[in-house]
């Protein structure tokens, strides 16, 4: 399966990292949203909250498509966690971590799968975000990330401070929610 939403065009192209804070400077037990780190190896797509919908297809026996509104007509779930970047992939022994607490709004994910019927023999969601470009010398058409399905809990769409997370609708990290538009249900 492919992405098959069309590519929008990058608002920045290439790497973005954007550190705030040094971890002396975390003193409040919630990270605030101004503060909050952005990675992204590929750049931040253009995109709004009107042309933006998530699909899950694949292994299912529903397909579904959800514009943002239907989104947040759901029941919304609050949960706090630790949101982590663990360093450049491309340069591992170079210290570059990003660590911050959270509180993230959402849907619970296992409340669409069951509603879709996930086939029994899906073991992945493959979650394609809508960002695209280079990474590591290599075109990419789009960011990847499988996620097993047991451990699929939220799609997350804002901060509970802010009506979506930070200033960017990206892939920066999978819980940034509208990061990926498209789940599909495979095995591994």
């Amino acid at each position: 399966m492919e992405l098959q939403a069309p590519k929008p065009p990058m608002a920045i192209e290439g790497l973005v990292t954007e550190y705030y804070l040094k971890p002396a400077d975390m003193t409040e037990w919630h990270t605030p949203v101004a503060d909050l780190f952005v990675l992204a190896h590929m750049g931040i797509p253009e995109i709004t909250l009107e042309n933006w919908s998530l699909r899950i297809d694949g292994l299912v026996e529903n397909p579904l498509e959800l514009t943002f509104d239907e989104l947040l007509r759901r029941p919304k779930r609050v949960v706090e966690t630790v949101h982590q970047c663990a360093g450049n992939p491309m340069n591992p022994t170079t210290p570059a971590r990003q660590i911050a607490n959270v509180r993230w709004a959402g849907i619970d994910l296992r409340d669409l799968l069951a509603e879709i019927g996930v086939q029994s023999d899906a073991t992945h969601l493959w979650a394609y975000g809508l960002d695209h470009g280079e990474f590591a010398g290599v075109e990419q058409d789009c960011y990847l990330k499988d996620i097993p399905i047991s451990a699929s809990t939220r799609v997350m769409y804002s901060s509970p401070t802010n009506s979506t997370t930070k200033n960017y609708l990206s892939s920066t990290a999978f819980q940034r929610g509208l990061s990926s538009p498209v789940f599909s249900a495979r095995t591994a």
